[in-house]
């Protein structure tokens, strides 16, 4: 252990004290004995083994017939992918729409409706600057020409019934339109045919900049300004009258699909636990999607043992981690649950083992058999854990179904984004629901 992590030094010319930090110094720890020979408590001999033996039996050790330690073990699972989602409430019926994959499903939940005079100046030039320089990549420089042939609009008057006073632009958007066109205006020129700047362009990077081009209205159209669509017509999630978004989601098709309904959703991440399993309900979707419905999975792996932080040692002489010391727990005798974990990580820990499964986003799995091979070359199966018969319905990682006090057995990893970046609030209001006087209220704070 350290001796000393500071030492004092008294230095005379300015009469002060200095405290300098010096490496420690380390002290040797080693085991001393009476007799001066430490070899016979190292041996930890046992004087009377019979009596162990004794002990075991009365235990009821011997009436094990394996003694095999688990080696391996083979996973049996079952996968299907959320291969469409419908906006709303179930009982509106709204259009299905397919999931794209790899893409998260919160902006679709939460994306708020187009409006008419399209997106802000910042978004139109920050999008002509991107479609610039992916032309740029692709052997086309038009910037001068596209700033000249669609330049944003800084002197447009407002839209009917819009607050003049608002539609103010500021200078710098002046500045930025000498590099920048306008977004809008090129998706719209895009959207009507093949333009000028890229029908007149050279043979050798014609191709390349007609692909650039579309990759960019895809991307345009879909994450900043969408098609404007008649609010009568609008199919949307959000729910005005709760203040909550209302959505589903289908994994596979056809008759192996699971339907999953989110009764009440408040925004941010999607989990397992946002949405309720409704075996009665079927989504179509057309055109169907080509993903097979259910993709079955088999894997061996090794069975390795489970490890934790304080977990007791299995070898004699072996220090354990000082950093989790799980026998200071200061602990009740009505303090069931934490008794019920000290207990488990102090005695029976060195008896679980873990097998990984890897589970992708946006997917349904569900664990169809699981068996191990021991040291002795004897396969077990593992069944299911029943506890069907306790009252209650909450399961972790489990799905509810509607309307029943059953589970669904597996576990959905909803296609949500994770580690968003939020930055700080610019304005905070809180909604309340007045249900007397049938009245929502808008508190700032």
């Amino acid at each position: 252990m350290p001796e000393s992590l500071f030492s004092v030094k008294v230095v005379p010319d300015f009469l002060r004290v200095l405290a300098v930090l010096e490496p420690p110094a380390w002290t040797r720890l080693e085991p001393q004995s009476v007799t001066g020979d430490p070899s016979p408590g190292l041996r930890a001999a046992l004087h009377d083994p019979l009596w162990l033996l004794g002990r075991q039996w009365q235990f009821g050790e011997f009436e094990g017939d394996d003694a095999g330690m688990p080696i391996s073990a083979k996973l049996s699972s079952e996968m299907q992918r959320v291969t469409a989602w419908q906006p709303g409430d179930a009982a509106a019926n709204a259009t299905v729409q397919p999931l794209p994959p790899d893409e998260p499903l919160d902006p679709f939940i939460e994306r708020e409706p187009s409006v008419a005079w399209g997106p802000g100046l910042r978004a139109r030039a920050e999008a002509g600057a991107t479609l610039v320089a992916m032309l740029a990549d692709a052997g086309l420089d038009v910037r001068d020409d596209l700033v000249e042939e669609f330049p944003l609009p800084l002197d447009e008057d407002p839209p009917e019934g819009f607050p003049a006073a608002l539609w103010v632009v500021p200078a710098r958007y002046r500045a930025v339109a000498r590099t920048s066109p306008d977004g809008e205006a090129l998706a719209e020129a895009l959207e009507d045919g093949t333009p000028d700047f890229i029908s007149t362009a050279a043979a050798s990077v014609r191709a390349d900049a007609k692909a650039a081009a579309a990759e960019w209205l895809a991307w345009y159209r879909t994450s900043v300004s969408p098609p404007v669509v008649d609010a009568d017509e609008a199919e949307s999630s959000w729910i005005a009258d709760r203040l909550e978004y209302r959505f589903s989601l289908r994994t596979g098709k056809g008759r192996e699909q699971r339907v999953f309904r989110a009764p009440l959703h408040e925004g941010g991440a999607i989990d397992w636990y946002s949405v309720d399993h409704d075996p009665a309900a079927t989504l179509s979707l057309a055109p169907e999607t080509s993903e097979a419905a259910t993709v079955r999975r088999e894997q061996v792996v090794l069975a390795s043992p489970l490890r934790f932080g304080g977990m007791p040692s299995d070898r004699l002489w072996q220090f354990e981690d000082g950093a989790v010391n799980l026998g200071k727990l200061e602990t009740q005798a009505h303090d069931l649950a934490r008794l019920v974990l000290v207990e488990f990580a102090m005695v029976y820990s060195a008896e679980w083992f873990v097998v990984p499964l890897d589970v992708d986003v946006g997917s349904y799995t569900r664990v169809a058999g699981l068996e191990y091979t021991t040291t002795f070359g004897d396969r077990f199966t593992v069944n299911v854990a029943d506890d069907t018969g306790r009252a209650g319905r909450f399961r972790m990682f489990l799905t509810n179904q509607v309307g029943s006090d059953k589970t669904l057995d597996g576990l959905l990893v909803p296609p949500s984004a994770r580690g968003v970046i939020d930055g700080s609030p610019l304005e905070d209001v809180l909604f309340l629901r007045d249900e007397m006087a049938n009245m929502c209220w808008a508190i700032e704070k």
